[in-house]
């Protein structure tokens, strides 16, 4: 004889599908039904270069990161204020070592974030043999 331990509020939930029935049916009313849906893939990249003759890339211009770090607002303010003041040296000095070490930052940050990307998979193995963690897995 089986015995469920589970609260039976809960467990009504769970076996007649009530809570994702009604959070669909939230989502569809205010949202909308998309004549289109479209996917996008997302991948972490970083340019060559983030500094030209005349242009800086900032932010996801620069680098994206995975989406699952959550990073890109706070990213792209902090490259902002890193590009800006490296700008306003360069400006004053007439010295493009100004931009190249904004540049060699962007890489360092990057370097980092793929040590972070590489921890954060490898910290669960179960999902190891999927082709989406896989492809993030080979990654860093």
């Amino acid at each position: 004889m089986a015995v469920s331990l589970a609260d039976r509020r809960h467990q009504a939930f769970s076996d007649t599908g009530w809570f994702a029935r009604t959070c669909r049916e939230q989502f569809r009313s205010a949202l909308g039904t998309p004549e289109q849906l479209l996917l996008r893939a997302a991948p972490s990249a970083i340019l060559s270069n983030v500094v030209g003759a005349d242009w800086l890339a900032v932010g996801d211009a620069a680098a994206s990161y995975d989406s699952m770090t959550s990073a890109g607002i706070t990213k792209g303010l902090d490259q902002g204020r890193q590009s800006g003041q490296a700008l306003g040296r360069f400006l004053h000095s007439g010295l493009r070592d100004e931009l190249s070490a904004y540049q060699d930052q962007v890489f360092a940050d990057f370097s980092a974030y793929l040590r972070l990307h590489q921890q954060f998979y490898g910290a669960e193995p179960r999902f190891a043999d999927q082709d989406f963690w896989r492809r993030r897995m080979a990654l860093a």
